[in-house]
């Protein structure tokens, strides 16, 4: 290869794709490994010594759906009894890996295609290789990633494409599964460096790509190879099948009597009608999903708890009107950051700022919202925000209002740059505009990777407002030359402007509550300024912090001093709740786990219903795809719905044996503070931040999620 070709930006791209698989590769071996030995060394310990029962035991294990497809080819059967062979059980999770199998010995010999396929085919849970097993959305996307660089036409990868995927890779990377691991993280850390400082020597890593190339692009045809095997036996089968098929009705028709062949075709129209009857209302169903999934979006209000009146941020709101104002280069970013921990008012700011400007500069908003997981979906924000951004930009309305957007169901990038990037780029206004998008962190890395990209390409009249918590995964290496402010620095100068709101906010709270409670607590008795003093340091400007902990003071819990951080707060606050912690082992831990459960679960069930449904019914062969699974889903859906039933049913139906219908109301009482239902009957958590923290395996009040997906 002529090194003339490292001048083309689009070639570095590939090259530096390229080596970003091999960082993600290298940091997935040796947890990958580990887990394979752990694995086999399980069956060792748990199996008879016949290679019959193994192999029942690791079809049963095998998470693909079409157990014919498994590899036993890969796999040497007369080692895996032996100590020390576990990869020739691991090998049995990837796809066929032709004459190539006698080279793959451990995860060391193993390209990233491999490793990947037994992320998402070994087996999890209880026995498994793995615990709850990585995200399986993060695996598609990581191996689009691959495929990307591997299938690159003339070796080019666009620098959008190049964004994209580093952001599949890292994210996978930082599943719950895999990130606790050194290798890991330093994988983590090398794409971050690899994406901000690119290849300090890129013809060094050159060959060594082409030979990944090589081996890659064989794996693909070994793998093709067998895909187009297994379809020609498929349509073999089928064919037989048919021409039995045709020979028996012929058969039946010789030797049966008219009548009978007619009142078996009677049969046929009522089952048909039948049938009929429930495709129209599954279709209906679907037809209903779409419709609500292209809506604009509705958001978890401010529990009551959490109202607070806003004040101070006013230096932040000037910023950023003069940089609405200023006139932007064409290579300065459209985009404004707002990073900030925890608790210190990124939401509260950014329900101001849109109420503030509200029918004028303002496009469209969105809050990512975690315990609400359609705002985390990247279709569902296009459609939420493209209705938006019609109410308040009428030539937007009329390009987008012919496009079609079927056929983009299952590619929410390509969705996103249809109905957003390319009309606003088409778009010449008079009049500044923006858009805020908050918590850009619990909306993931492909929400935010689309929000970079956009911000490079946004016209000069249109800006984007962001907000997220600082060293956020999901937005490492990106927004890198953004315009941005920090709320997390605290300095106790007061001409420090950030730690003045936080001050000007406790004299607030301090006044509201001395009005309410009438009486000064022994924390401020000396000296009330004193004692707010040390509330603004403690707080560190997590505003949230200040508020609770104040709350706490007055009423009359502050014997023990202030507490050392957000999570420290609500440990207190729980152990004065619930300070027998059977009770909340037994009675209370199980209501948390139930809700975290749904939330997790709501959006995948919604969107792979939806999918299945609409597969299902508009191909002409709908046998392919199976029923008996939609079924399954909408029982799922039944199970996991956002409502008071969903907590109520499992009590009713006695599922929790230690819980009574009293005790759950007691229960939902005393975590009223933290746990809201608006007036749809659902639930959420009054802060993100509540929900972390009953996350943390730390906490003395951890809630295992996993529980509750087992209840439900």
């Amino acid at each position: 290869m002529a090194h003339s070709r490292l001048s083309d930006p689009q070639y570095r791209n590939w090259v530096t794709v390229g080596r970003a698989i091999q960082i993600t590769r290298n940091g997935l071996e040796t947890i990958i490994q580990n887990a394979a030995d752990k694995y086999h060394t399980s069956l060792l310990a748990t199996l008879p010594n016949n290679v019959h029962a193994w192999e029942s035991r690791l079809k049963n294990a095998h998470r693909s759906h079409d157990k014919r497809k498994i590899s036993w080819s890969n796999s040497d059967n007369t080692q895996w009894l032996t100590v020390g062979a576990s990869w020739e059980i691991a090998k049995i999770f990837m796809a066929p890996l032709g004459p190539r199998k006698f080279d793959v010995v451990n995860a060391k010999t193993t390209d990233i295609s491999g490793l990947l396929n037994v992320l998402e085919w070994s087996p999890r849970l209880t026995n498994g290789m793995f615990n709850t097993g990585v995200d399986l959305s993060k695996i598609v996307d990581a191996r689009s990633a691959r495929n990307l660089w591997a299938h690159a036409p003339l070796l080019h990868v666009s620098d959008a494409d190049k964004v994209d995927a580093f952001a599949s890779l890292t994210s996978l990377l930082q599943d719950s599964e895999l990130n606790g691991d050194k290798d890991v993280q330093n994988a983590m850390k090398g794409l971050s460096s690899l994406l901000n400082t690119g290849l300090a020597v890129i013809e060094e890593k050159e060959l060594e790509l082409f030979v990944q190339l090589e081996r890659q692009l064989g794996q693909d045809m070994v793998s093709l190879g067998n895909d187009m095997s297994c379809w020609k036996d498929e349509v073999g089968a089928n064919f037989e099948q048919i021409k039995d098929q045709m020979k028996g009705l012929d058969e039946f028709v010789k030797k049966n009597e008219l009548k009978a062949v007619e009142k078996r075709i009677n049969h046929l129209d009522d089952s048909t009608n039948s049938r009929l009857e429930k495709l129209e209302e599954a279709i209906s169903e679907s037809q209903q999903l779409s419709c609500e999934m292209k809506q604009e979006l509705k958001f978890n209000p401010v529990s009551d708890r959490m109202k607070e009146e806003f004040v101070g941020r006013e230096w932040l709101f000037s910023d950023i009107d003069n940089w609405l104002e200023k006139d932007l280069g064409p290579r300065e970013s459209r985009a404004f950051l707002i990073w900030g921990g925890a608790g210190t008012g990124k939401s509260s700011f950014s329900q101001e700022f849109v109420h503030r400007h509200e029918g004028e500069k303002l496009a469209g908003y969105h809050y990512c919202q975690k315990d609400n997981p359609r705002t985390c979906d990247l279709e569902s924000l296009v459609y939420s925000l493209r209705s938006m951004l019609s109410n308040s930009l009428p030539e937007y309305a009329a390009l987008v209002e012919k496009l079609q957007t079927d056929k983009f169901g299952n590619y929410p990038n390509a969705l996103f740059d249809l109905l957003i990037t390319t009309p606003l780029q088409q778009l010449n206004e008079n009049a500044k505009h923006f858009f805020i998008i908050d918590g850009l962190d619990e909306g993931g890395a492909t929400i935010a990777s689309c929000f970079a990209r956009l911000s490079g390409t946004l016209p000069s009249w249109l800006r984007v407002i962001l907000t997220a918590r600082h060293n956020a995964p999901a937005l490492s290496g990106l927004f890198l030359n953004s315009i941005s402010a920090n709320l997390d620095q605290f300095e106790t100068s007061p001409k420090s402007l950030s730690s003045n709101d936080i001050r000007e906010f406790v004299a607030m709270k301090y006044r509201k509550l001395q009005t309410e409670y009438k009486c000064i607590p022994s924390f401020f008795a000396n000296d009330e300024q004193v004692g707010q003093k040390k509330i603004v340091q403690a707080s560190q400007n997590c505003f949230l912090y200040a508020k609770l902990v104040m709350e706490h003071i007055f009423d009359g819990h502050d014997g023990i001093g202030l507490p050392a951080s957000l999570s420290e707060m609500y440990c207190l606050d729980f152990r004065r709740h619930f300070p027998n912690i059977e009770f909340f082992e037994k009675k209370v831990a199980p209501v948390l786990q139930i809700v975290l459960a749904i939330q997790s679960a709501k959006a995948f069930i919604h969107k792979e219903i939806l999918i299945k449904k609409l597969l299902n019914f508009k191909t002409p062969l709908p046998s392919i795809f199976y029923e008996g699974e939609i079924i399954h889903l909408q029982k799922l859906q039944q199970a996991y719905e956002e409502n008071d039933e969903s907590v109520t049913g499992v009590v009713k139906c006695g599922l929790l044996p230690e819980v009574k219908m009293h005790d759950l109301n007691k229960v939902l009482k005393l975590l009223s503070g933290y746990l809201v239902k608006d007036d749809s009957d659902k639930y959420y958590f009054s802060h993100s931040s509540v929900r972390d923290w009953l996350q943390d395996e730390e906490s003395d009040f951890f809630c295992d999620l996993l529980n509750g997906h087992s209840i439900i």
